[in-house]
């Protein structure tokens, strides 16, 4: 289940929050780097031990879909976008497919970049014919490499699963 937690980046007063990552709760604040000229992040404990402190980086927004096809001897799907994908061909990034139908093309994953629109995830057993195309977020987890959970901020909040 997401939790969100909007928080207005302040640079004269840094908001805190206290989400849970991978079953453990933690304090994010929100901080002004002066030099860099850009919010960060950092997390701490409960006993105050830094975790990481890293810059926001926004997630994009969504790239609709038009085209998704399931390749059944890979056991996995071809996406297409209208955009191009900004990543190297080959690079995997963090994934989430929403608004398919059927809805066994949904969810949220690991994808590799396959040209600069095509992109695949693996995905098994076959869903069927695609109906209805939805759309493709790429999520940037500010916790990756810290936490399977993962924290995401766009639109002004952030999201942390599970």
């Amino acid at each position: 289940m997401t939790t969100y937690y909007q928080v207005i980046p302040n640079s004269k007063m840094a908001p805190t929050f206290m989400p849970t990552f991978d079953g453990n709760q933690y304090t994010i604040t929100v901080m002004w780097n002066v030099s860099a000229k850009r919010y960060y992040i950092m997390c701490q404990d409960t006993s105050g031990n830094l975790i990481f402190f890293v810059p926001i980086v926004t997630t994009l927004i969504a790239f609709p879909l038009v085209n998704v096809e399931y390749d059944e001897p890979n056991s996995r799907v071809v996406a297409t976008v209208g955009n191009d994908i900004p990543f190297k061909i080959g690079s995997v990034f963090n994934a989430n497919i929403t608004n398919n139908e059927p809805i066994g093309y949904n969810g949220y994953g690991l994808a590799s970049v396959l040209s600069k629109n095509e992109f695949i995830y693996n995905l098994s057993p076959s869903p069927g014919l695609c109906t209805t195309l939805g759309a493709v977020e790429i999520l940037v987890s500010l916790t990756q490499g810290y936490f399977q959970s993962t924290l995401v901020y766009r639109n002004g909040q952030f999201e942390v699963n599970p």
